[in-house]
């Protein structure tokens, strides 16, 4: 449960934990000669090894390492506030499902792209290639499976009669006799763009609580 109040204490805080993050790294950390584990020098050459162009260097090198700030994780630490005010807490979605959640704030209309799975796909193209060009030959892989998908779509359309799914208004939902007549949500969205019948809005009210006279937002 957050409120305003709450959210503008984790603004500070994260500013803080970020002055203390770079003074551990400017001042802290340059005093210090620290180099790599064993396991991460050994994961590193193997990892090496793979390529096409592996390094000349003796099998013994353990390299210098350093703390990084420049990192995804230490850049994203801003966006926590600004993702709870827009979207809740953290625990009230998942970011697992690659989509696009239209948010109405302010009379403005805001996308926010969620997704982690993704990038499985192009992980498993990377394995089918010879590592040699394969920017090309995973972009190739991705055209063939987007025209086997239109094909299998036409070949459906083709064959699939449409199924009667009338009912009565107060029914809550339906559900179809047969899962061999699916729709494919990614194609139905990207065919139905701008429809704002299947745009999802959240909005989001600033109720004022009696008590303690703090503001706090909620999700419908």
């Amino acid at each position: 449960m957050h409120s305003d109040l709450t959210l503008d204490i984790m603004d500070n805080v994260t500013a803080s934990l970020g002055e203390a993050f770079r003074h551990f790294s400017y001042k802290i950390c340059v005093a210090y000669k620290t180099k790599e584990l064993p396991k991460e020098a050994n994961a590193r050459r193997r990892c090496q090894s793979k390529t096409s162009n592996p390094t000349k260097e003796p099998h013994g090198t353990i390299l210098k390492k350093t703390f990084n700030l420049r990192t995804y994780k230490f850049h994203s630490l801003d966006d926590y506030c600004r993702t709870i005010r827009w979207l809740g807490t953290t625990e009230s979605y998942s970011t697992t499902i690659v989509g696009v959640i239209e948010i109405y704030r302010f009379s403005q209309a805001h996308k926010n792209f969620q997704g982690e799975l993704e990038h499985r796909r192009p992980k498993g193209w990377h394995l089918r290639t010879d590592r040699r060009n394969f920017v090309k030959q995973m972009t190739r892989i991705e055209r063939r499976q987007a025209r086997i998908r239109r094909i299998k779509q036409k070949l459906k359309t083709g064959r699939a009669q449409a199924e009667d799914v009338s009912t009565a208004p107060e029914v809550h939902h339906h559900i179809s006799s047969s899962q061999n007549r699916h729709e494919h949500i990614p194609s139905f969205l990207n065919a139905h763009e701008g429809d704002r019948a299947i745009q999802v809005c959240i909005v989001l009210t600033n109720l004022k609580c009696s008590s303690c006279r703090s503001r706090t937002f909620y999700q419908s």
